[in-house]
Order: C-alpha cells, then structure tokens, then sequence
C-alpha cells in the first residue's frame, strides 16, 4: 500500500500527467455544465 501511494504521488507531481489530467477534466466538466444549461433552457 506504502509504494502504491508513493507511486501515485509521483505520477501526480509529473506536470505532464497534471496537464493531461487538466484535458479530463475539461472534456468531463464542460459536457456536464452544458448539460446543465440545455436543462434550465428546457425549464
């Protein structure tokens, strides 16, 4: 468990994970906010 978490905190710490992580995030959040949009438009 030890050296998994060591792992992680690396991959973590990397910039390029972070930035890809950043790309994710914004292809996971954008759709959702817009989800929510066409929702209250519907209202």
């Amino acid at each position: 468990m030890m050296i998994r978490s060591n792992l992680i905190v690396i991959f973590v710490n990397k910039k390029e994970i972070q930035a890809f992580g950043i790309i994710i995030v914004q292809f996971v959040i954008l759709p959702l906010i817009s989800n929510v949009f066409l929702e209250n438009f519907h209202f």
